[in-house]
């Protein structure tokens, strides 16, 4: 079985022959996979540290888009969904792309096809993983700054002057100047545009932020 936290895989489908198939297929490129006949036995061990994505027959009990995926989404688990099912009719399929799955294949499915679309849900997962990653390093060091600082900051992200800043908060504009460059410092930013930047992807613009 594959390494919990190396990019894998992860097969779901009751169906003994398809998982053979499956590990053929996947060994054959050197893609690790795990394989389970039952729901229950994957999320067992599935975390939301694990990289990957799903592979699962639409038709496995618990499996279906309207309730996996909430319940996926509940627990932080973020792996891309890949759905199988036999003859499957379209609303079903659509239905399946509407709750959030990344894709839906028919079976029997052409082995390149499959190969392709698990590549690019293990392509997408890396971008995602990479972005959340990058999400808690900028919270890490927005959290470093010190109340004056958080008050400083909104205001400074918003373009406003050293001038303005400082009448707004009764400083002087060399007192905002300092904290500006410890702002920047701290959070890695280098320059005001890419403190902008920095603050739109953690939602610091959407959002108020506390001072406290």
């Amino acid at each position: 079985m594959a390494n919990w936290t190396s990019p894998t895989v992860y097969v779901i489908d009751p169906d003994p022959l398809v998982r053979r198939g499956l590990t053929e297929l996947f060994s054959s490129v050197s893609l690790p996979a795990a394989y389970f006949a039952r729901l229950d036995t994957c999320l067992t061990g599935l975390e939301n540290n694990n990289r990957g994505c799903l592979l699962i027959d639409a038709g496995v009990d618990g499996c279906q888009p309207a309730k996996l995926l909430p319940h996926l989404a509940q627990r932080e688990i973020h792996l891309p969904v890949i759905y199988l099912a036999q003859r499957p009719e379209i609303a079903t399929a659509v239905n399946a792309l509407k709750a959030g799955a990344f894709d839906f294949l028919e079976k029997p499915f052409h082995g390149q096809a499959l190969l392709d679309c698990v590549q690019a849900a293990l392509a997408v997962d890396q971008k995602t993983t990479t972005e959340r990653q990058q999400h808690l390093v900028f919270l890490e060091r927005f959290d470093k700054l010190t109340p004056r600082e958080r008050e400083v900051l909104p205001l400074l992200i918003r373009g406003l002057s050293n001038r303005q800043i400082a009448e707004q908060l009764s400083l002087s504009p060399k007192t905002v100047e300092v904290h500006r460059n410890r702002i920047i410092r701290k959070t890695g930013a280098e320059n005001p545009a890419r403190l902008i930047r920095m603050a739109i992807r953690i939602g610091l613009l959407d959002r108020p932020y506390h001072t406290d």
